[in-house]
């Protein structure tokens, strides 16, 4: 209870299941600040993962003592899970052309989009694991403790000036 009474959310007039929630300035404020980091953190996850390449995140995350397996673990997931996505959408649409109702929110429609959604996507899921642990194999993939890199990345004055920025765009954020 700091700040200034705005009102209620549910306003005391009215009966609600439960109490009135009351509005203060201060739990208002601390509020849109808090919506604004996760705002500020998703687009800016957003601009990383759409802006970098797995390839160099994976050499940098080495260069800086991750284990390449480790590395090369995040890496792939960055690059799956859109791939995931547009196969669970397609997977949804085979459905529909089939007939099938799988919007439905009711236990029985729940039951329908397990069986007929995630079912085909944990099976094509596994599929796409397996031809890539044959091409992993094949590739040599953990022969060695240390990996080789085709091309090597070096640290600029630039990276270090966008270091610093976010360094302290984000101490600023933590200050607010």
């Amino acid at each position: 209870s700091e700040g200034t009474l705005l009102g209620y959310f549910f306003p005391p007039e009215i009966p609600v299941i439960g109490k009135t929630v009351p509005i203060y300035s201060e739990g208002l404020l601390k509020g849109s600040l808090l919506a604004l980091r996760f705002l500020i953190v998703v687009i800016g996850s957003f601009l990383f993962v759409t802006t970098t390449h797995p390839g160099e995140l994976a050499h940098a995350l080495t260069r800086i003592g991750v284990p390449y397996r480790i590395a090369y673990t995040f890496v792939l997931a960055l690059r799956l899970l859109p791939l995931f996505e547009t196969e669970a959408a397609l997977v949804m649409e085979a459905q529909q052309a089939r007939g099938i109702d799988i919007h439905t929110r009711s236990p029985k429609g729940i039951w329908r989009l397990i069986r007929y959604t995630f079912i085909p996507m944990v099976i094509s899921a596994l599929s796409r694991v397996d031809a890539l642990t044959i091409s992993m194999e094949a590739r040599g993939f953990g022969y060695k403790r240390q990996r080789t890199y085709l091309y090597t990345s070096q640290f600029r004055f630039i990276d270090i000036f966008l270091l610093s920025f976010g360094v302290l765009c984000s101490l600023l954020l933590f200050v607010l």
